[in-house]
Order: structure tokens, then sequence, then C-alpha cells
């Protein structure tokens, strides 16, 4: 089983939740609130619908999608990471004690809302089982309205927004499926994206909770998750780069949204500045005071005190979710890169000080956020032409040629490597054979790999090693396609 381990008892649940759905139609009411019900992902567990252990090749869904989802999927072993025997569960308690919560974080609204689906009882059918983790409706929406109709003929005609009044959610708009997953692997503080307020905060980073860097293309492609769902009819060779660029456009985008929400709003935070939003290395690092070894970090502190670009002892705005945008944005909306760019380096000089510029920290967020809403408008249409072989070459020379990116600290390296591995992994794919003049494909990738593997690790990290694995990547990716 490549996803997480799922217990017998879950499983249980499961069978005992397929055999009790009478039909699609005896459960789907409306729940008291007049708002739609979470029927349990054990409603999309019927043979005749979700459940084939295998592809079916005869039938315009694949029809094994449920499966699929359960056995090589990590979202349902989510609820068990809160749950799960011995040390899971310890760990997940002792998380949660560091944030005040009494008693299981299993039972904690702050944990559930990312682990699993947690909504009020009255909105929950009697199939509904919160012990599934991360389910179908958490991504797909409350089933209660459209759980009937989408199994019918006629669903494939029905509109946009017929499919929207039933709560059904369209994940096949990469943008929406951006915006879920980020939801939780981001935070989600208004409840705008999904079902409840999602959290995500140096507070919980402080009590011991992982980071959780974000790369769609990543996610999506199958290295992390097997495919559950039907890849669009019109989707290209070049696809994997757009579900790149998407995800990283959405991710800044919600940042931004997320830090404006923070400024103006900073008394339902507990406190401002909210220092997820910075990097956590420039504070969380040993300082090494013999003579002559200094760390990276103090080193790269040293050179931006000496040069008038910061003071040392100041941690700096954590920009990874901007380092590669700009280099997206110059490539496919030149008109907006300027602007763009002009927004973000004053946004950064802001959060030197951001106790003094909180107002204006807010405002300077929101003006990113509406360039690149228009990002996201260009990027959403479909054009394949936008992003495709010579523009996928490009941004990997771009970012590859990008020198400040070792001296951003770790977390924009990290950014940067799942960047370059996801881009030449598409390149790859779609040419089938790239042509290295000199070098072997195998070669490039393992390059691509320790690229990545060489940011894993923090205290070992060594920008200057950084530099000089990115500037001989430069070298293989200028031979590409020759």
């Amino acid at each position: 089983m490549a996803g997480l381990p799922i217990s017998k008892t879950v499983v249980s649940r499961l069978v005992a939740c397929a055999a009790a759905l009478v039909s699609p139609c005896a459960l789907a009411q409306t729940a008291p609130s007049g708002q739609p019900r979470f029927m349990g992902a054990g409603s999309c567990s019927g043979t005749a619908c979700h459940a084939f252990t295998e592809r079916k090749s005869t039938t315009k869904i694949q029809q094994n999608e449920w499966y699929t989802w359960l056995h090589d999927d990590p979202h349902p072993g989510s609820y068990m990471k809160l749950k799960g025997p011995g040390l899971q569960q310890m760990r997940a308690n002792q998380i949660g004690a560091n944030l005040g919560i009494t008693g299981d974080a299993a039972d904690s609204p702050r944990c559930l809302v990312c682990h699993a689906i947690d909504v009020p009882e009255s909105r929950r059918a009697p199939s509904f089982e919160v012990s599934l983790g991360v389910g179908c409706e958490a991504c797909h929406g409350a089933s209660d309205y459209w759980l009937a109709p989408h199994s019918a003929p006629d669903w494939a005609k029905a509109s946009e927004s017929e499919k929207k009044d039933k709560a059904w959610v369209n994940m096949e708009d990469l943008v929406v499926r951006a915006e879920r997953c980020l939801s939780c692997h981001l935070g989600d503080p208004t409840g705008e994206v999904g079902d409840g307020k999602r959290v995500f905060d140096h507070d919980l980073l402080g009590a011991g909770h992982p980071d959780l860097p974000f790369e769609l293309e990543r996610y999506l492609n199958g290295r992390t998750m097997k495919h559950h769902w039907l890849d669009p009819k019109d989707q290209d060779a070049w696809f994997g780069t757009r579900t790149w660029a998407v995800g990283e456009v959405v991710a800044l985008d919600m940042q931004m949204k997320q830090l404006a929400e923070q400024a103006t709003h900073a008394e339902g935070w507990g406190a401002w500045p909210e220092f997820s939003n910075f990097d956590c290395y420039d504070c969380h690092h040993i300082v090494n005071f013999e003579k002559n070894t200094p760390t990276w970090r103090q080193e790269q502190g040293t050179a931006a005190a000496t040069s008038g670009k910061r003071t040392a002892g100041r941690p700096r705005w954590n920009a990874s979710r901007s380092a590669v945008v700009r280099h997206l944005v110059e490539r496919i909306a030149p008109n907006v890169a300027s602007s763009l760019a002009t927004e973000i380096a004053g946004f950064q000089k802001l959060m030197d000080r951001p106790s003094s510029n909180r107002e204006a920290i807010a405002e300077s967020a929101k003006r990113i956020a509406r360039l690149l809403d228009d990002v996201k408008g260009k990027l959403s249409g479909g054009d394949s032409s936008v992003l495709d072989e010579q523009a996928t070459r490009d941004l990997l020379l771009r970012i590859s040629g990008d020198t400040q990116l070792s001296q951003s600290g770790v977390q924009t390296a990290k950014q940067a490597a799942l960047s370059i591995e996801s881009l030449y992994s598409t390149f790859w794919t779609a040419t089938h054979s790239v042509q290295v003049s000199g070098d072997s494909t195998n070669d490039v990738r393992q390059q691509v790999n320790q690229l990545v593997d060489s940011t894993n690790n923090v205290e070992l990290f060594n920008p200057k090693a950084f530099a000089r694995a990115l500037a001989e990547l430069h070298q293989a990716f200028e031979k590409l396609g020759k």
C-alpha cells in the first residue's frame, strides 16, 4: 500500500457505510440548517460507482477512484495521524498540549479541520465517518444535493452554475484545485475556500507541527499520490508546466490575502506580527561564537547588514513563494511583471519593520493579490501556447540562472529546487528523451534530485554548494532540445 496505513477499524467502517447505502437518493436529504450535508466517503464506495479495484476502460469514469484514494493516497490516513497507534497519537497529543488543547488532538476542532472533515452534527449524514480523514467531499464539496444527480446521464449537460448551486466543486479547474489544497497546506483563516476556518500559524509551528512546503505539480503528477481522477480531455504535453504555474501563483496569492487578514485583524491571531510569515531559520538556528567559523546564516546576515539591505538579527519575510513567481510572470504576463516586482520589493521593506507598518503591509498585500488575480485569469484560460516547450525550457533557465536564490534562505532554495524538479520532469516526459549534448538524461535527473535533497536538512544546507549546483544545472539546461 503506497499511501498511509489504514486501520482495520477504518476499513470495517467503510464497508459498513457502503452496506448501509440503500441508494444515494435515499440518503440525500436537506440538513436542518438548510445547508447540504456531508454523506461521507463511504457513499462513493458502491461497486457500481467508484470502488472497482481496477480501472475500467469501457465507461466515462474510471470507477476505481474510491479504491485508489483509499489505498494510494495519503489523505484518508490524515485522521490516523491524530488517532493512530503508538507514537503517532503521542506526537499529535504533544503538539495539542503545546497549543493548550486538553484531551486528545483527535477531538479538537483546531486539528480536525485539516486532518478530517469537521462539520456540525446537523450536517453529517448517518453514513458520514470522521475517521476517514480528508475524504472525497473535502475537495468535491458536500454531496447531499449532487450525489444522486451526478450519476444521471444528464449531469454532464448541466451548466457550471447549476452544479455549483448543488455545492459541487469543480476540481477540473486548476485554480480551484490549488485553492482547495492550500486551504490546509497554507491556511484559510476566513473560511472562504472550504468548510471551516483553517489556521496554519506560528503557534502551530512552535508547537511542533512540521512546515508544509507546497508544489502542486509534484502532488498531482503521481510522485506524491496516485491519480484517482481523469485528466482533462484537452490536456497537452505541457500541462505539467501549467499545473506548476497555477500552484505557485495561487500559493503567493493566498499568502498575501492571508497576510492582509492577519495585519487587519491581528487581535484574532493573538499577536502581530504573525511570525509564520518570516523565514523560520533566520531565528531558529545555531549561533556559533567561535572566531572564523560563523554559520551560513550568520554569514548571510552579516553581508546583508554590511550592504545596508537589512539589519542583522531581524528576520526576513519568507519570500519562498514569490522567488520563482516573478520569473513566471515575466514570461507570461510582462505587462504585470514590472508592477508586481515593484510592489513586492516595497512589501519586503515594509516587512522589515512590521510593527510600525501594519496598515501599509495590509494594503500592499492586497495590491499584490489583485495583480496575481490577473495572472490567475491568464492561466485558468487553458491556452496551451502560453506555457509550451519553449516556455518550460526558458523557465528552467531563468530559475537556475537566478544567483539570488542561494542567498535567500533555505526555504526559498527548497521552493526553487522543487520548481526545477517539476519543470524538468514535465520537459522529460513531454519529449520522452531529453537531448542534452555530452550528458545523459539520467545524469541531469540525478543532479536535480540532489538539488532537492540538499535543501532537506536545514543544518547541512550550504548556500555556496547550492549556487554551484544551480550553475551546473543551468549549463545542462542550455543544451535542452539541441
